[in-house]
């Protein structure tokens, strides 16, 4: 029949509205409306704490196709992010990931991973795209890991998922980097300083 299984897109949904600490999301697009508004419903809430929110996203949309669609729906929506984390007190850091080349110019290195984290507690990786196809007409599966209350050792296997991926993108892969990454309280702002200094 013509029923319509949304189930990743409802699970994020959830997931953003329970965070406390942190959202980290790495995804090829970030263009999805209603992921968009469940961001934006969970910045508004004034009475819960504030949020750290990592976005990891490829710099440019593959093919003009593709740039045209989803490049400007993503422009409004990082702006969007942008002046709700500001008016709402959250810390809210959007890279994409690049490396030098021979000569001194930046190379973007195009990511295809689809993952999205909350509070070290949450991980959800899978073939979802973060665009409205992805979250309403294509078949997607993703796999995803919820660390109870007690589940200390999931947890921490979930931080040091976040913590690797982090420390492949900024470079900062010896203890004293991983150490720097492990924090949630002021990571974007430490990501920013990393970002500003060209030492990535």
């Amino acid at each position: 029949g013509n029923e319509s299984f949304r189930e990743i897109r409802q699970l994020f949904l959830d997931a953003i509205d329970a965070a406390e600490h942190l959202i980290y999301i790495e995804n090829q697009y970030f263009s999805s409306e209603a992921l968009y508004k469940g961001l934006l419903r969970r910045m508004a809430k004034k009475k819960r704490s504030p949020l750290e929110i990592v976005l990891v996203i490829a710099k440019d949309a593959e093919g003009l196709l593709e740039q045209l669609s989803i490049g400007v729906a993503q422009n409004r929506i990082v702006r969007g992010l942008q002046q709700a984390a500001r008016n709402n007190g959250h810390h809210l850091g959007i890279y994409y990931p690049a490396s030098a080349g021979a000569d001194g110019t930046e190379l973007a290195t195009y990511i295809h991973s689809k993952c999205l984290l909350v509070d070290d507690r949450f991980l959800s990786v899978g073939s979802a795209n973060m665009n409205n196809r992805s979250m309403g007409y294509d078949t997607e599966l993703n796999v995803s890991w919820e660390a109870k209350q007690d589940d200390r050792e999931l947890a921490r296997s979930l931080a040091t998922a976040r913590v690797d991926l982090l420390a492949e993108h900024t470079g900062q892969t010896d203890d004293k980097g991983r150490q720097a990454l492990n924090r949630v309280h002021g990571l974007v702002e430490y990501l920013d300083q990393l970002a500003d200094s060209g030492v990535t």
